[in-house]
């Protein structure tokens, strides 16, 4: 039974980018708490829902967002080429369809998958509109051999009006902090009603 004081919504939210980056390790760590160094390639998508809840503070209503996050395997990514066939397929096309946010991961070792973030905005944005995103700079954890800069990764956060965070799903630093960002983005309308 809803209580009047509670608001419950849904958020689907889509993980962008190339193979191997770490958005399958992320959404484990953030949902399960769990690590695996073992890379599996994801094969089509992956759903998986995590319930999450803000208060609004004015008049004490609680949010309960159910948050669905989508993972795609990211072996479509790369060449424009690929990203134009990604969006020839009607399967992938509803992974973007009807989203409401797009978390867009890079690994900060190998600058390709970084350049190629771009594509999949683009793709993203061109099926699902200018939803919000948050960019992550993933495997903070083996910074020593990093590639991809700070500023790198704030300059395109910034382009797209973004956010942007180094995240590690190995140490879990910055992990629930990027879920959370991106779940207050969805809830925004919702707490700021009665501001």
């Amino acid at each position: 039974m809803i209580k009047e004081n509670e608001i419950n919504i849904k958020g689907k939210i889509c993980l962008l980018g190339d193979n191997a980056v770490g958005k399958t390790s992320l959404i484990r760590k953030y949902v399960l708490d769990i690590f695996e160094e073992k890379y599996i390639s994801t094969f089509g998508t992956n759903v998986t829902k995590k319930a999450v809840r803000f208060r609004r503070p004015k008049d004490n209503t609680f949010i309960n967002i159910a948050l669905i996050i989508w993972d795609i395997s990211g072996d479509m990514s790369g060449l424009e080429k690929n990203i134009k066939s990604f969006n020839s397929f009607s399967a992938q096309k509803k992974y973007f369809e009807n989203a409401q946010g797009g978390i867009v991961v890079c690994d900060i070792t190998r600058p390709n998958t970084f350049q190629n973030i771009t594509d999949w905005v683009r793709s993203f944005k061109e099926i699902a509109g200018d939803m919000p995103m948050i960019f992550l700079g993933n495997k903070i954890d083996l910074q020593p051999i990093a590639k991809v800069s700070t500023k790198e990764l704030e300059n395109v956060a910034n382009k797209n009006n973004s956010k942007f965070l180094f995240t590690s799903a190995k140490s879990g630093q910055n992990v629930d902090l990027a879920f959370s960002k991106m779940a207050k983005l969805l809830a925004t309308p919702y707490l700021e009603k009665y501001k």
